[in-house]
């Protein structure tokens, strides 16, 4: 059976980085903080920067998000802030810049929309 565990802000970890130029916000760590295996994080860069150096860590960036196709599926997506593509069909796209939504409705082609980009997104899977 399926189970569902909350991740309240207050126990999620805000660490600076060790290269001294941002911050991070931990949202999971397992098995535990000291040994983790695996991290879930989301960095607060506020300039361009190198990555600080974790030895044996394999680092995994998510630029793209894949929003699947399905009958009477459609997504709306809402930019809170940052700036994204969002891409759909045959070559169509849009740009969205903070505060700007889309209502991605699939073709009958079945072919899954992307978001490109980084920001604070909003996603909202509806069923028609």
């Amino acid at each position: 059976m399926s189970s569902l565990q909350a991740i309240p802000r207050n126990v999620q970890r805000e660490e600076a980085w060790a290269n001294g130029v941002g911050s991070t916000t931990v949202v999971l760590r397992e098995p535990d903080h000291a040994n983790w295996t695996l991290r879930v994080s989301v960095a607060n860069v506020e300039q361009d920067g190198p990555f600080s150096e974790l030895p044996g860590t394999r680092r995994t960036l998510v630029d793209t998000m894949i929003l699947p196709a399905e009958p009477r599926l459609r997504w709306l997506v809402y930019l809170h802030s940052g700036r994204v593509q969002v891409h759909a069909g045959a070559g169509e796209s849009l740009a969205l810049n903070p505060c700007d939504a889309v209502l991605v409705i699939p073709s009958d082609t079945v072919e899954p929309a992307r978001i490109e980009g980084a920001g604070e997104i909003v996603l909202v899977k509806l069923y028609a």
